[in-house]
């Protein structure tokens, strides 16, 4: 089912860790290239690096970037092992991502959002 007007989906399955394309929908005869596929790595890779530059884990870089985004924001993250319940408490100690890092994230995904509908091209 088409979103945001665009006319093909994209079936993933992964984290931004270990993010494959599992299924492309072409509704429109669109076609992923490798070379497609490698800008996208590479925007991951800048990301990722962005999210951990400070020293945290990707985990808890993503924590930080949504405490960055709104001092109103409450993150509730998974977990399934006590490891991962430590390492997201860690994140409190961290808190937000740093304002660098929160906007070469921004910048690195600015082009991914939906244009606001009632903004003046």
């Amino acid at each position: 089912m088409p979103s945001g007007g665009l006319d093909f989906e994209w079936a993933l399955s992964g984290t931004l860790s270990g993010m494959t394309i599992t299924r492309v929908l072409g509704r429109s005869g669109i076609e992923v290239s490798a070379i497609g596929l490698g800008c996208w790595a590479k925007r991951v890779d800048r990301v990722r690096a962005a999210l951990t530059a400070d020293g945290r884990t990707l985990a808890q870089g993503s924590l930080g970037w949504l405490l960055a985004r709104s001092p109103r924001t409450v993150p509730i993250p998974g977990f399934r092992t006590v490891a991962q319940v430590e390492e997201n408490l860690a994140t409190l100690a961290l808190g937000p991502l740093p304002d660098d890092a929160y906007l070469e994230v921004e910048r690195l995904l600015a082009d991914l959002r939906p244009v606001d509908a009632g903004a003046e091209a």
